[in-house]
């Protein structure tokens, strides 16, 4: 009787040892994510389709959009180079870290393979956050960036150039930034799509010497809270025109 208690009890044990390595393995197989990988806008009778991949670390690797195409490129898991080429204007920016933080940067912008121009940018930071980017460029004023954030969210960012302000304030949802899973923690003024901010964008103002713009986002989302399509309205305050286009985004699994 104690012998067969015995092997009731290793079995037991071969079973239980067995299940947690099947659970192990369904854990790992759990570990994919959603990416944005297609984003469709069609505006009038215009259809803009924006592709994008990832590297084998699920960060973002490339944009193209029509003949323009975007390269990024990291060091240990920051950004540090990015090449956007459209096969006769071409951008390449560098980006250098200290203590973590971006520290210095240089763009260099090349016309049909020739310089044509060369900023070099400077990031102030405190509080894990960027709040300042100045953009020096020789025989130019001093372009400066200013970024004010709640939370994971950029709320407003001023941008000082040639003695003009351009004011810029964001407004967010509760629900997920398209890039939820492939976000920057800084803002490098490099980029066209903001990539550090946690939640969904849903209106833009912008004000510039007495001129506003405003755009608004209407979106509809998924069970997970991600931003499957959206209704985009702009308007020029205070005039009650508006012009509206729409947006899709679709996913996979990485």
């Amino acid at each position: 009787m104690r012998r067969n208690t015995l092997i009731f009890v290793l079995l037991s044990s071969v079973g239980l040892l067995s299940c947690t390595k099947e659970s192990e393995k369904g854990m790992a197989l759990n570990t994919s994510e959603r990416h944005l990988v297609k984003i469709t806008e069609v505006n009038g009778m215009t259809t803009t389709i924006t592709t994008l991949t990832y590297n084998e670390k699920r960060q973002l690797s490339t944009i193209k959009t029509g003949s323009e195409l975007t390269k990024y490129f990291y060091t240990d898991d920051k950004l540090t180079s990015m090449d956007v080429n459209d096969g006769y204007l071409n951008t390449v920016s560098e980006i250098t870290y200290k203590d973590n933080y971006p520290s210095k940067g240089v763009t260099k912008i090349y016309t049909a393979g020739v310089l044509k121009r060369t900023l070099n940018l400077d990031y102030i930071s405190s509080l894990s956050q960027t709040g300042q980017i100045n953009i020096f460029e020789t025989g130019s004023n001093t372009r400066r960036h200013y970024y004010e954030y709640d939370n994971a969210n950029i709320i407003s960012e001023v941008e000082i150039a040639n003695r003009a302000f351009i004011n810029y304030d964001f407004e967010y949802g509760e629900k997920k930034n398209v890039f939820f899973n492939a976000s920057i923690r800084w803002p490098l003024a490099i980029e066209k799509f903001d990539r550090v901010s946690t939640n969904e964008i849903l209106t833009i103002k912008t004000e510039s010497r007495g001129v506003k713009h405003q755009r608004s986002f209407s979106y509809v989302y998924d069970t997970d809270g991600m931003p499957l399509s959206a209704i985009v309205t702009d308007t020029d305050p205070p005039s009650k025109l508006e012009y509206k286009s729409a947006i899709t985004y679709s996913y996979e699994y990485l």
